[in-house]
């Protein structure tokens, strides 16, 4: 049986082989506009939130690979992670072990801030399969930045775990709360979204092991999506939600997740959807005060199809960067003028005074290259 979430991966170009050597060489960016607008993003595909390194702004993405725009640049570059590509990091033993896999994909990456990134681990091809979330850190600056993974992961689940209702440990984000105080948030399908606080070492608070299952209690759920027909086939509760994000803002966790598929390129019916809690552990509802963990909560943000920009399909995996007051909305899309790849994209996003702050995303506004 196969599932469209599992593709993810195996969404990726074709001529990804040709892609993954390294250095890779520079994506031309061309722009209409005197002011250096961009009008083209990197191919691309879960991305991470966008975060400032230097004066660089770093978007990493599934593979795990790495898109760079320097200050002054008029191009992104791609690249690889120097520490995290499979060629110079295999896999450990222990990955090995719990993944049940001689190569692993390091997929759905997040910064928690520019030298702390998370991302899964899981085999994609099989039902009911391992999952788990790792952390790497990172020494030294760009370009001679090297990350190093930790030995253990910080959570996983089993596929027992899932057959019993735990969420699937996928789509890791990682934030510090307004004590600066570090949280994950994660899931795919499934159960929903869950939400587990983290110590200052990158491991659950007061977690005994690694595993889901002797830490149950450590996490809440916030969120699930419309339950699936995928239900009733395999007996597991399937919730069509996943690619969480949480963002504080002036007295908010806003809780952007994805409902719809992705990873079908034009045909993807991925939307990006928001609530809001005063609380990191929720609850979170939406503009209409509707629970974001019942099956109807969470306001669309981006529609799947967006009246405003046709090129955008799809959009998913949010992030927010700010820059000097102003900020700006990341995810991917499908790009229908370009055959349906996975693209990135960056557009205005402002807090709206009239919607009591709400966020709202002008897919007109594309952040300018040179930012």
């Amino acid at each position: 049986m196969s599932h469209p979430w599992y593709d993810k991966l195996r969404f990726r170009s074709a001529d990804k082989d040709e892609r993954c050597k390294y250095p890779l060489e520079p994506i031309e960016v061309e722009s209409e506009d005197e002011d250096g607008t961009i009008t083209e993003y990197p191919e691309e595909h879960d991305p991470a939130n966008l975060v400032w390194d230097g004066e660089n702004i770093m978007s990493y993405f599934s593979g795990v690979e790495l898109s760079v725009l320097e200050k002054g640049a008029s191009e992104w570059t791609n690249t690889f992670p120097d520490g995290l590509q499979m060629e110079v990091n295999p896999n450990s033993e222990l990955q090995q072990y719990l993944i049940g896999l001689n190569e692993i994909d390091r997929a759905g990456p997040s910064l928690l801030d520019k030298d702390t990134m998370f991302y899964s681990l899981t085999d994609w091809d099989r039902n009911f399969s391992p999952s788990c979330i790792w952390r790497a850190t990172a020494e030294g600056a760009y370009p001679n930045k090297v990350w190093t993974e930790d030995e253990a992961p910080v959570v996983c689940v089993t596929k027992n775990d899932l057959k019993d209702g735990a969420p699937y440990a996928i789509d890791a984000s990682a934030f510090y709360d307004a004590d600066e105080s570090p949280w994950l948030v994660f899931g795919s399908h499934f159960s929903g979204i869950y939400i587990v606080e983290l110590d200052n070492t990158g491991k659950m608070k007061d977690a005994e092991r690694f595993f889901y299952s002797d830490n149950e209690d450590l996490f809440t759920q916030l969120a699930r999506g419309e339950e699936l027909e995928e239900t009733d086939e395999i007996g597991v509760e399937v919730s069509g939600i996943e690619a969480s994000y949480i963002y504080y803002h002036d007295g908010f966790y806003y809780l952007f997740v994805n409902w719809g598929a992705c990873c079908r390129g034009i045909d993807s019916t991925y939307n990006i959807r928001v609530g809001r809690s005063e609380e990191v552990d929720g609850v979170y509802y939406d503009k209409d005060d509707e629970d974001m963990n019942e099956d109807e909560g969470g306001t669309i943000l981006i529609d799947d199809v967006s009246p405003s920009n046709d090129r955008i399909i799809g959009p998913g995996h949010a992030g927010i960067i700010e820059n000097d007051g102003q900020y700006w909305f990341s995810f991917h899309f499908y790009d229908a003028e370009n055959d349906g790849v996975g693209t990135l994209g960056v557009y205005e996003l402002t807090w709206d005074e009239n919607e009591d702050g709400w966020p709202s995303v002008d897919l007109t506004v594309p952040m300018p290259l040179n930012i």
